[in-house]
């Protein structure tokens, strides 16, 4: 029935369970990395999208990428900005797409991604997709 497992399956969308507009978390690629931290920790997402003008995805910063950045340039670690953190090109999925497929997407890879940012059709950055919040919602890859 729609309710149980195979209806979440098919009747959700990424837009349905995505962190958008203040709590979808992003920055320039020139800010500094002092001031993403507390934007960080206060959308408390484990990463942060970063964008160009026109809201296209260039980037994003995990938990991950920031413990790398300060192991990786030390003391200099509070001059730093965005884009030296960053990690290019991530993996993004489309809002209008099925969230199941944004779980598939997050887990069929060499290394298991927590969060993917997400956009609209004309590549914007439009939210952000947690792991946690799919699996909370009853999804499971497979049947």
């Amino acid at each position: 029935h729609p309710g149980g497992t195979l209806g979440k399956r098919l009747l959700l969308d990424v837009s349905d369970m995505m962190h958008s507009e203040e709590d979808n978390p992003t920055c320039g690629p020139d800010m500094p990395m002092m001031d993403v931290l507390p934007e960080l920790t206060r959308t408390a997402l484990g990463g942060i999208t970063v964008v160009d003008d026109n809201q296209a995805v260039l980037g994003i910063i995990t938990d991950g990428d920031i413990r790398r950045g300060l192991e990786k340039m030390g003391h200099n670690f509070p001059d730093a900005v965005a884009v030296q953190v960053m990690s290019k090109d991530p993996s993004t999925i489309y809002s209008d797409e099925k969230a199941i497929d944004a779980l598939l997407l997050m887990e069929n890879r060499p290394s298991q991604i927590t969060v993917l940012p997400v956009i609209d059709r004309e590549n914007r950055c439009v939210g952000m997709l947690r792991l946690h919040d799919l699996i909370r919602a009853g999804l499971r890859p497979g049947r």
